[in-house]
């Protein structure tokens, strides 16, 4: 839910400022969307945190 308020945000703010461009880059932005985080923007973001967390432990440990 959080990741769709933040692609249609970004999809707003591309028409509002005039870009003719918006559906390119609104394609764009859904597919690295879904290549990035396919099971959603905070989970993938709780999981790229957590491997970050896992080499500065090993590393420090």
């Amino acid at each position: 839910m959080i990741g769709t308020l933040v692609v249609l945000a970004a999809f707003q703010a591309l028409t509002i400022y005039g870009s003719q461009y918006a559906l390119v880059f609104m394609g764009v932005l859904l597919v690295l969307t879904v290549l990035i985080a396919p099971n959603g923007l905070v989970l993938g973001v709780m999981n790229w945190l957590g491997r970050i967390a896992a080499r500065f432990t090993q590393r420090a440990g």
